[in-house]
């Protein structure tokens, strides 16, 4: 299978010609493969390459911590994710002895289910997720 002028693939391997979009993601692409860490930053790293070229959601993530143990957990995972997040809010309700938070993110499906999974899967903390019919980053592009 020959590869086209106009594909995609060639803008990202920088051979022939490419239209506007094609040309920009790659120059993204090449930017974030310059600034990976010696480290690596594994499947993040991946997830943020990935939001240049995948359809991303608006979503709400509530979670529920009854225990305080796992908060740094909690946080660290938040943290990770932080680029994608657009907002949250905590509110403690010490009268029952949990802690209500909700977590708005604007992320690829992946990325959002790959969150709340990790989320629900610390100890004493509960996840769900909802989500939005709100056009993704991609479909807003393709649209201008």
């Amino acid at each position: 299978m020959a590869l086209t002028p106009k594909s995609p693939m060639t803008a990202i391997e920088g051979k022939g010609m490419a239209n506007h979009k094609d040309i920009s993601a790659a120059q993204r692409l090449r930017r974030r493969q310059k600034a990976v860490p010696e480290n690596g930053c594994g499947l993040f790293f991946f997830l943020q390459v990935m939001e240049d070229f995948m359809e991303t959601r608006v979503a709400l993530i509530g979670i529920i911590v009854e225990n305080t143990d796992s908060t740094p957990q909690l946080n660290q995972l938040l943290h990770e994710y932080g680029d994608f997040i657009i907002g949250r809010m905590g509110i403690p309700y010490r009268e029952r002895g949990v802690h209500v938070i909700s977590v708005v993110i604007d992320a690829p499906q992946d990325a959002i289910n790959a969150l709340s999974g990790k989320i629900g899967r610390l100890s004493g903390i509960t996840a769900k997720t909802v989500y939005s019919n709100v056009a993704g980053k991609a479909e807003k592009n393709a649209a201008e």
